[in-house]
């Protein structure tokens, strides 16, 4: 029993990872083609710190250390609350508070709170609801073509955090 549960912490752990990996990695690639074709003209600081951190979660996922996590999404929270004051965005502002909800569960995971099964999927439903408002609000779906890229980010995103959820779910 106990190398099954050792399984499914290895997985979900697994699945989150590879996750941030392709968001950091497809972060990366949008960036830099955003600057070589001069829509935005330059790689700004902020966009580095991203990577930086999408890339952090994937190797503390994928080494399962829980307290490493709890300072990763306590980054991975700033970061969104740098860009808040950035860039104003409704998903923005959710992703923000997801990010918080997500250290929150890392920090009553790594306490032992039993409560941590009934708030794992919050982090991920504030993110999809987030998307949601602005795949609507910019009418993402009418140019598909334009914007799978993001959709497919957004949707990467929620993933990492819906199974980083699961894994800590695991740990308790």
């Amino acid at each position: 029993m106990n190398k099954s549960i050792n399984r499914k912490e290895f997985l979900f752990a697994l699945i989150a990872s590879l996750c941030f990996i392709a968001l950091a990695l497809i972060s990366f690639f949008e960036d830099i083609w955003f600057a070589k074709s001069a829509l935005l003209g330059r790689v700004v600081f902020m966009d580095v710190v991203g990577w930086l951190v999408f890339a952090a979660l994937a190797v503390v996922l994928f080494l399962e250390n829980k307290n490493a996590f709890l300072i990763a999404a306590a980054v991975y929270a700033l970061m969104y609350l740098i860009n808040i004051f950035r860039i104003f965005d409704t998903q923005i502002l959710l992703n923000f508070l997801a990010c918080l909800a997500l250290a929150a569960v890392a920090f009553l995971s790594c306490m032992g709170h039993p409560v941590v099964s009934k708030l794992r999927f919050v982090p991920a439903a504030l993110m999809f609801l987030g998307a949601l408002i602005a795949w609507i609000s910019y009418q993402y779906f009418s140019g598909f073509a334009l914007y799978w890229k993001t959709i497919l980010a957004n949707l990467l995103e929620i993933a990492a955090v819906l199974f980083a959820g699961r894994w800590l779910k695991e740990t308790v």
